[in-house]
């Protein structure tokens, strides 16, 4: 019987690897919730933590070396911690297929590029909203905050999404 079910979830193609990868993405991005700056802007031993084992310096802006962090403690491919890199033809991923563990970005119009980016931890039933988990926000959702937060956005409001997990 074992090797019955063995032999049906091998043809079935499904890929283990991939769903695990996806759940440890959750899980590391859960750990972090609450870690905030300290001593000013993109400072403190946590966010520095962050930051320094993702290849960044102390200081820098860390929404996407948040990413890096969870993503390799996860042993997924990642890109780098600038957010644009997050987003290249490969990854991008329909605007109405995003799952959770997914980056998602936001536009910013004042830099004239993705300003912000974070990992979607739940979709809600609508699909008009997701909840997420970033780095480098605030409870308002800016992209320049104090901490790791939970938050609900609106779909309308995201400018891409990107799947680094399958």
């Amino acid at each position: 019987m074992h090797l019955l079910c063995l032999l049906w979830f091998g043809f079935t193609g499904l890929n283990f690897n991939a769903v695990k990868s996806k759940d440890c993405l959750l899980d590391e991005a859960r750990k972090l919730l609450g870690i905030k700056e300290v001593g000013g802007n993109n400072r403190g031993p946590e966010v520095e933590k962050i930051i320094v084992s993702s290849g960044g310096k102390p200081g820098q802006a860390w929404c996407a070396y948040t990413q890096v962090f969870i993503h390799k403690k996860c042993r997924v491919t990642h890109a780098n911690g600038m957010a644009l890199s997050w987003f290249i033809k490969p990854k991008i991923i329909n605007k109405n297929q995003y799952l959770t563990g997914d980056v998602f970005s936001v536009y910013n119009s004042g830099l004239g590029r993705i300003g912000h980016i974070g990992l979607v931890e739940q979709v809600l039933p609508s699909n008009k909203f997701i909840v997420t988990i970033e780095g480098n926000t605030s409870g308002g959702g800016s992209r320049e905050g104090d901490g790791v937060y939970r938050l609900t956005r609106s779909t309308k409001n995201v400018y891409s999404f990107a799947r680094w997990w399958n």
